[in-house]
Parts: structure tokens; sequence; C-alpha cells
């Protein structure tokens, strides 16, 4: 008799330890991979923390919180007294926006001033610039870039007449000496 070669061969039955010995192996490698996984999302992470934070022209007006603060508190006290004045002290009230000012932003204000200084007086005009809202955009080390929508209202004594102009700006600080100043006002 011969061999029938189309005859497949008879296979062994499986034996009871194969399963277990599969299973010990695969739990570990499915603990492997989730691992490998979890180091990865927290590699990443940590360098998308590092590139907000890092200090070196980046931009840390999200991470940096205390020094965002710093900055909107100090450029809104300034902004609400550079587009304010009031005709019957336009000289104390130009003295003290000098303080807040640095750069580009003192030709600006000392050309607007002659303009109102010259108008003021004989129309009676009261200014007060309330900043309604102030953010911070860009802070990379001592220069900031800030959005503010401010409300300037205006009294006419002379006409008796009351309005309210609101304003979008975009503001350019620089820190001067520890303090932050405008250094350019750009309306929207």
């Amino acid at each position: 008799m011969g061999v029938d070669l189309m005859k497949a061969p008879a296979e062994a039955p499986p034996s009871a330890e194969e399963p277990a010995s599969r299973g010990r192996f695969l739990l570990p490698a499915v603990l492997a991979v989730v691992a490998v996984l979890f180091a990865g999302a927290a590699i990443w992470s940590f360098l998308q923390w590092r590139e907000l934070s890092s200090g070196a022209g980046g931009n840390t007006a999200l991470a940096d919180v205390p020094a965002s603060t710093k900055v909107s508190e100090q450029i809104k006290t300034g902004l609400q007294k550079v587009l304010s004045y009031d005709y019957t002290k336009a000289d104390a009230d130009a003295q003290a926006v000098k303080d807040h000012l640095t750069g580009p932003a003192v030709g600006q204000y000392e050309t607007l001033f002659k303009t109102i200084k010259e108008k003021a007086p004989e129309q009676k005009i009261v200014v007060t610039a309330e900043v309604k809202y102030i953010g911070v955009q860009q802070l990379r080390g001592d220069h900031a870039e800030l959005l503010a929508f401010v409300d300037q209202r205006s009294v006419r004594a002379a006409e008796g007449k009351t309005s309210v102009a609101p304003a979008q700006v975009v503001i350019t600080a620089q820190q001067v000496g520890g303090n932050w100043k405008i250094a350019g006002i750009t309306r929207m």
C-alpha cells in the first residue's frame, strides 16, 4: 500500500496547557502597550506645558497668570487715565498720564492732548473712560499686547449733552523699571 498524499495529516488534539500559557503572555503584553501609550501621552503633555510656559520667546499670557494679572491691572489703570480728561484740570491730567506712557505712546498722547487742550475749554468737555474688559493676548518677557473694550462717557457742559462711545483698542505695553506702561494704542 502506498501513502495517500491527498489526505491531510491528523492534527493532534489541543493540550490543556496551551490556553493557559497563551493567557500568561497576553495580559503582560496588553499592559506593556497601555504603559507605552500612557508614557507617550505624559511626554507629549510635558512638552506642550514646557512650550506654553517657556519664557524664551514663548507667549506666557496663559501660562503665567500672576504676570498677566499684573500687566492687565497696571495697563487698565493707565488706559483709563489716558482716555479720560477734564477741561477744568487738563494740565494735571496730562501730567498724571505721563507716568503710564513710554515710547511712541508719549508722542501719540502729546499730539492728541494738544488738540484736546485747544477745543475742550470752549466745549467744556469732560470725558471719563471705563475699561469694561481687558485681556492679555501676548506676553513675552517685558513686552505685552492687550485687547481692551472701553466706554468713554462724554459730558459737554456747555450743551448739557452726554454720550457714550464704545471703543476697542489694542495696546502694546512695555515693562519699565518693574512697572507696565503703554507703548502704543491702536483703535480697532
